[in-house]
């Protein structure tokens, strides 16, 4: 396999996460699941749903996070 066809696993370089990604890797875990998705449901946390599956955009939920700083320190 040449160089260029290697496919690297690197989630660093993605934008769209799945529910757990976006909880390990942006919320750090530091709230639970449960939370999570109920936060999504209540519309409070920018995501999409594709059939069953919550997606979420890495810069959407860096902007999301961004606006509740600024708003919890008014």
């Amino acid at each position: 396999m040449k160089t260029s066809q290697i496919i690297t696993n690197d989630t660093t370089q993605r934008n769209t996460l799945t529910f757990n990604e976006a909880w390990e890797e942006v919320f750090e875990c530091t709230i639970s699941k449960d939370k999570l998705y109920a936060e999504c449901r209540a519309g409070n946390i920018p995501h999409t749903k594709i059939g069953t599956k919550l997606i979420f955009r890495r810069s959407s939920l860096e902007n999301w996070f961004l606006q509740q700083e600024i708003n919890n320190s008014k």
